[in-house]
């Protein structure tokens, strides 16, 4: 604790005076000036005597004032003024008014409703590049998004509430892009859930307006495809139902067994409820391309036989004697219904050719058109 003191001041001293303190307790002896040792005089700042040799003269004064912390000396220039108060104004810092007053400030050059420099304003957006290329009206920050327009990827089309861009959540997020939210949360050209319907629950049922306008819809990419619904016709390759003529569907179909099983792609085949017909007498159950619950269809022995080798033979197309000739899966060079290097395919009965040819040949290699 601070204590007062009182000037202790001797007559016979013309040089000096001691300092002590006015409490008891340490005594503090200052020195002021050429001490009267010359005269002989020896003083005791805390004795008695020295006290009462002129009490009329001591005075007391406080050894220290208060801490009352640091005094704001004002300004003599702005350049003197922090981003809070940039501007100098009598002597003292005061608010911005204009955006020039924030001119100085590098990181904070747009003048704030507060009066303090800030990153952006409202009607200083252009102040905003790059990743961050909006102002936040609430923090005069410059943030990715403000509102969805500001999202320029159809991949992350929404301002979030963390003023990020991310997932859609509605067709609405993607409308400006001509696109609707998938089920990932970014924007795609269609959906297959609503392709049968030919519309969506912001469109007309009206194929002009529809997702793909007329095509279908690929269930994997979300894209529309090149076909026009309703045009691929049986064994022909596809990638969505809707693309199928009347009870057909869009299957997985393979060649081979076993660990040599080979994926083909998706082809449209008839459903098997519907009848079949030569020389799709081998049923195939499995689900659609575009999620249907599997079900029975008509189909081609996969084991042996493919979509590609049945078109080949049927389009009585030629070969040079090697098998790898015909150039597509399954097909076969053979001599078919007596006529030389034709192509083919291998078969287990009659009901796996086309009407009206045999399935011939050796017992372990019979094939369509053999004798």
């Amino acid at each position: 604790m601070r204590g007062t003191v009182a000037w202790l001041c001797v007559p016979a001293l013309a040089a000096g005076c001691y300092l002590r303190p006015e409490k008891t307790g340490d005594v503090v002896a200052i020195e002021a000036g050429a001490m009267a040792s010359d005269a002989g005089w020896s003083v005791d700042a805390d004795s008695d005597a020295a006290a009462d040799a002129d009490s009329d003269a001591v005075q007391a004064i406080d050894a220290a004032p208060p801490d009352t912390g640091p005094v704001d000396a004002g300004c003599s220039s702005t350049q003197l003024c922090p981003a809070s108060s940039p501007v100098c104004s009598g002597g003292s810092c005061a608010a911005c008014k204009l955006h020039e007053d924030c001119a100085g400030f590098a990181s904070t050059p747009a003048c704030g409703p507060a009066g303090a420099c800030v990153s952006c304003a409202p009607d200083q957006k252009r102040l905003c590049t790059g990743a961050a290329p909006a102002c936040d009206p609430k923090t005069n920050s410059c943030v990715a998004c403000v509102e969805d327009g500001d999202c320029p990827s159809d991949q992350s089309a929404a301002c979030q509430p963390t003023r990020s861009c991310g997932p859609c959540s509605e067709d609405a997020d993607c409308s400006r892009f001509g696109k609707i939210c998938g089920p990932k949360g970014s924007c795609v050209q269609c959906s297959p859930a609503s392709e049968e319907a030919d519309c969506r629950s912001d469109k007309a049922c009206d194929p002009k307006t529809a997702d793909c306008a007329g095509t279908a819809c690929d269930p994997k990419t979300l894209s529309c495809t090149g076909k026009t619904r309703g045009t691929v016709a049986t064994c022909q390759s596809c990638v969505s139902d809707s693309e199928c003529v009347a009870s057909h569907r869009c299957i997985p179909l393979f060649f081979g067994e076993g660990d040599g099983k080979k994926p083909l792609g998706g082809y449209c085949m008839k459903q098997a409820a519907s009848g079949c017909a030569r020389p799709y007498g081998t049923p195939i159950s499995r689900e659609s391309l575009s999620g249907k619950a599997a079900e029975s269809y008509c189909g081609l022995p996969e084991a042996v036989a493919t979509c590609e080798a049945r078109a080949a033979l049927v389009e009585n197309k030629t070969c040079s004697g090697a098998d790898t000739s015909c150039a597509v899966t399954g097909g076969l060079c053979k001599t078919v219904n007596f006529i030389a290097n034709s192509c083919t395919y291998a078969c287990r009965n009659a009901l796996d050719c086309p009407a009206q040819i045999p399935c011939g040949g050796p017992p372990d290699a019979t094939y369509c058109g053999g004798n």
